[in-house]
């Protein structure tokens, strides 16, 4: 079972498949530093077992609703162009699991 995606830096352009939060060993995405745009699937942010998200680099839009990341112990979306407030209610939701947040440059 599929537990890492490794895809950075290959010039991948589209939208993030809304499936991959589907798969139920994931641990680890990293697509970084390619032509992404659109938003985060909620389903991906929402997977039990993810525990690193690294999308940098991209052009990943709108919010970020991470109330139900509770897994997730790595989160890197800088340089990306996000909008919208993170209230500090949402980072105690999943400052638990967290140990490194990346945001800038957005």
């Amino acid at each position: 079972s599929l537990k890492r995606v490794n895809v950075e830096n290959n010039q991948l352009s589209g939208t993030l498949p809304f499936d991959l939060g589907k798969l139920k060993h994931l641990e680890e995405v990293r697509m970084g530093q390619n032509k992404l745009h659109g938003t985060i699937p909620s389903s991906l942010l929402r997977s039990p077992t993810l525990t690193k998200l690294d999308l940098h680099g991209n052009n990943i839009s709108g919010g970020l609703d991470v109330h139900d990341a509770s897994t997730l112990e790595y989160l890197y979306l800088y340089d990306n162009m996000l909008t919208g407030e993170l209230l500090p209610s949402v980072l105690c939701s999943i400052s638990d699991s967290l140990v490194d947040l990346r945001l800038n440059n957005n």
